[in-house]
């Protein structure tokens, strides 16, 4: 079992990559909101929600693929997902550059139809990358991911800032998402460890396929979560209201995936470890615990910094009301929950088809926001929907689990149901105290680190010690 130092230094290398990534997209975002004005940044916005759509939509988690295929069957699952890789850009920018026109008409710009088309190309540019930085993931090598994305997210910045001051509008935007997938592909050939190969037999071939393509249904899933909710505020409520609702994601939402790109690939490669032994189920409770902590720690930071970050970052013609707020902070929440623990297990496992309709459940929330906004025409509309859908798919992820037996259940439901009640604590002291003055902050602080510690002192005991008990079932063990 590695040591918590090698844990430590692992997870350090890991997150580079993702907090540069993130950190480059954030700064791309309020440099772009401040100079470009609020119409021109709204169709910046619309932009990216296109490529992101169809990027979910047509996911087929090739990267996983590789990264869960060990043993002789790594180059030929290499060369396989190349091959996938490529027919599925060639299609999916084929797509996006027949239908960029009906796209721009949809968010209501039909004259920026022309940059909707160039947008077209970055999947089809990005689908040459050499997924061989991706796959030796499985054996704790991060360092060549995490130079890849560092390299690319800065040129990225880099191109995204001069295009602001030179063209003084939305093109400013393509710049940067054609640097990035130029950059990215390039580099991945130079930091690859071995040769870029198409071919492959036919098994794996079959094998990536049935692998990925349930997951075209989780993509629209996950395009219902992330991405369908900006195609409704854009289209309903227009590309300014858009804008507003895409600096507040830029401070919350996504943020939160960052945890998951960190805290992802090694909650996997230790579930990857033991997916066969009696371990697995205690290492799935421990993961399960972590990510309660870390989802309601993290939900209290959005409740005590969102409504005063947006307007300071982005300007004072963006802010949040106390509807949004909390709204917002329950919504993270529930997103990160279901998307650490419970999708690392579906995706060790290769249960990709159930993976791809539990999170299908969440695109009810879109339906339901839909509805609501034919009887209030406002943001809070979208967020209550989109509430609902989460709620109801981390249920149904919870049911399954405990159906399934996944772990020892009276460690993660106990666990659970902890998280829960800390998150209740934040949220009623949010809506309890809603002038936000540094007074009531402190109290929200405090009663937040309260829950917080009685959700970590029931795990350790839970836990027994957090994983010391697995240390000497280990050591117990017959050789």
């Amino acid at each position: 079992m590695a040591s918590f130092g090698t844990w430590i230094t692992r997870g350090s290398i890991l997150s580079v990559g993702p907090i540069v990534e993130y950190g480059s997209r954030f700064l791309r975002t309020a440099l772009l909101s401040r100079l470009l004005g609020q119409h021109e940044f709204g169709i910046s916005v619309a932009i990216a929600t296109m490529l992101a759509v169809a990027a979910l939509i047509t996911d087929l988690s090739l990267d996983k693929f590789v990264v869960t295929s060990t043993g002789s069957d790594r180059p030929h699952a290499l060369a396989a997902v190349h091959a996938l890789s490529i027919a599925r850009g060639l299609v999916l920018s084929g797509i996006l550059f027949i239908t960029a026109s009906a796209t721009a008409r949809i968010f209501g710009v039909p004259d920026s139809a022309g940059s909707f088309a160039v947008a077209a190309f970055c999947p089809l540019i990005a689908s040459f990358a050499h997924l061989n930085i991706k796959q030796i993931q499985q054996d704790f090598q991060f360092t060549s991911e995490m130079i890849a994305q560092v390299v690319t997210q800065l040129l990225a910045l880099a191109a995204a800032t001069i295009g602001a001051f030179v063209f003084r509008d939305h093109r400013a935007m393509l710049a940067s998402f054609l640097t990035e997938a130029v950059v990215y592909t390039i580099a991945s050939h130079i930091l690859a460890h071995t040769q870029y190969g198409l071919l492959s037999n036919r098994a794996i071939l079959q094998k990536a396929a049935i692998f990925g393509l349930p997951l075209i249904v989780n993509g629209v899933g996950l395009a219902a979560l992330s991405q369908f909710d900006r195609m409704l505020v854009g289209g309903w409520l227009g590309v300014q209201i858009l804008g507003h609702y895409a600096v507040m994601l830029a401070l919350s939402v996504y943020p939160a995936a960052l945890i998951f790109r960190v805290f992802g690939p090694i909650g996997i490669s230790s579930l990857l470890q033991h997916r066969h032994t009696a371990r697995f189920g205690k290492d799935y409770a421990l993961l399960m615990f972590f990510s309660g902590v870390i989802s309601v720690t993290y939900s209290l930071l959005i409740a005590l910094s969102l409504d005063w970050l947006v307007p300071t970052v982005f300007g004072p013609s963006f802010h949040v009301n106390q509807y949004e707020h909390v709204l917002i902070v329950a919504i993270v929440y529930f997103r990160l929950m279901r998307g650490t623990a419970p999708t690392m297990y579906y995706l060790v496992t290769q249960k990709t088809g159930e993976l791809a309709l539990l999170n299908l459940t969440s695109g009810v929330g879109i339906v339901i926001a839909f509805w609501i906004l034919h009887y209030r025409s406002s943001l809070d509309s979208v967020l209550l929907g989109l509430l609902v859908g989460d709620f109801l798919a981390l249920a149904v992820v919870i049911y399954m689990s405990s159906v399934r037996s996944v772990g020892p259940r009276n460690l993660w439901h106990t666990d659970f149901i902890m998280s829960l009640i800390s998150l209740t604590i934040i949220l009623g002291a949010l809506v309890w105290m809603p002038d936000p003055t540094w007074e009531t902050r402190s109290v929200i602080s405090l009663l937040g680190l309260f829950g917080i510690a009685a959700e970590f002192a029931v795990g350790f005991y839970t836990q027994r010690g957090f994983g010391l008990s697995a240390q000497r079932t280990v050591r117990q063990a017959p050789n």
